[in-house]
């Protein structure tokens, strides 16, 4: 579970219990970068090259906020990333689960939004203003499975 009360999709479960989320490799804040073409990861955020997934267990957004009042990697002393640039305030912080992000540097988690729908979460991204004061909450698949599908990870049934 990403939380007590948030579910995680059946076919994320796949992946994880298959072993193509969580592989070994080149980590970095939010987890291990996988193997991806950098063309399908440009299909969910034209901007980006590369995806890093996070490993279980989950935390939502809210976990995020009040972890030590510190970015996430824990740099910083005194700073949250989340209440500075993470656009908590077009989110429900605790119905949002981190799953991933672009790569060192990039700042963009990416998320389960699970507002909507308890059983089919939509995967969005943090896109970055030009100047960084705007940040926005992007839709990248209406759903998991077409998150998964957009990036070859898996089969659907």
């Amino acid at each position: 579970m990403a939380s007590k009360h948030l579910p995680i999709p059946i076919r994320l479960q796949e992946l994880l219990q298959g072993g193509t989320w969580a592989v070994e490799g080149e980590q970095c804040g939010w987890g291990l970068r996988i193997a991806v073409s950098a063309d399908r990861v440009r299909q969910i955020a034209s901007d980006e090259s590369e995806i890093y997934f996070c490993s279980p267990p989950f935390k939502t957004v809210a976990q995020y906020e009040v972890e030590h009042g510190l970015r996430r990697d824990g740099l910083a002393e005194g700073y949250n990333f989340w209440k500075e640039q993470g656009a908590v305030d077009q989110l429900v912080a605790e119905q949002a689960t981190v799953i991933g992000d672009f790569g060192p540097g990039t700042d963009s988690p990416i998320i389960l939004d699970y507002r909507d729908a308890l059983g089919s979460p939509k995967v969005r991204r943090l896109k970055w203003s030009e100047r960084g004061d705007k940040n926005e909450w992007v839709v990248c698949a209406k759903s998991f499975d077409e998150f998964a599908d957009l990036l070859g990870l898996g089969r659907k049934d």
